[in-house]
C-alpha cells in the first residue's frame, strides 16, 4: 500500500494580516504626524539655477555638481554626492549644490562645462579651486571634500 503525503499549505490567519496592516497604518500615521510637527530640515544639497547661482556661491566654499536628468553617470553620482554632503556639509562655510545644465545653461557656460557629470569646487569668491570631470570614485569624492574643508581651515587661520 502506497501512502500519499498530503501537503498542507499554511496561510497567515486573517487576524495576523489585519493586525499587521493595522500596525503599518499606525506607523504611517505616526510618521506623517512626526513630519508635520517637526521643523523642516535643511537639504544637504541645494538645487541652483541660472538666477540663484551667482548669489548662492559667494561667501562660502561650494562643491557644485553639474548634471542632467538624462545622464546615467549623473544618476549614479547623486547618492554618493548626497552622502558626501551629509558627512561634510555640517560646516557653515561649506555647501554642496547641484546645477541642471539643461535648465541652467548660463551657469554651465560660465564654468565651461563640456561633459557631465562635472564637479567644481569654488572658493568664497566663486573662483574655481578644483574640478573633476566624469564619474569619480568614492576616494576622489572624499578628497574633494577634504581639500575644500582644508581650504576653509586655512582661511580661518589667516
Amino acid at each position: 500500500m502506497v501512502r500519499e503525503e498530503q501537503h498542507v499549505r499554511t496561510q497567515p490567519s486573517p487576524v495576523n494580516i489585519n493586525t499587521e496592516t493595522r500596525e503599518k497604518r499606525n506607523l504611517f500615521a505616526r510618521t506623517r504626524a512626526d513630519a508635520a510637527t517637526t521643523s523642516p530640515t535643511v537639504e544637504p544639497v541645494i538645487e541652483l539655477d541660472d538666477d540663484s547661482f551667482p548669489t548662492a556661491i559667494t561667501g562660502c566654499i561650494t562643491i557644485v555638481d553639474f548634471w542632467a536628468p538624462w545622464c546615467g553617470p549623473c544618476k549614479t553620482l547623486h547618492p554618493m554626492f548626497d552622502k558626501l554632503a551629509d558627512k561634510h556639509g555640517t560646516h557653515p562655510k561649506l555647501q554642496f549644490a547641484r546645477v541642471n545644465v539643461d535648465t541652467s545653461p548660463s551657469a554651465a557656460e560660465a564654468f565651461n562645462i563640456q561633459s557631465i557629470p562635472t564637479l567644481v569646487v569654488l572658493n568664497q569668491s566663486g573662483q574655481e579651486l578644483d574640478r573633476e570631470v566624469g564619474l569619480p570614485g568614492k576616494r576622489r569624492l572624499q578628497r574633494l571634500a577634504r581639500n575644500a574643508r582644508h581650504t576653509l581651515s586655512k582661511g580661518e587661520r589667516q
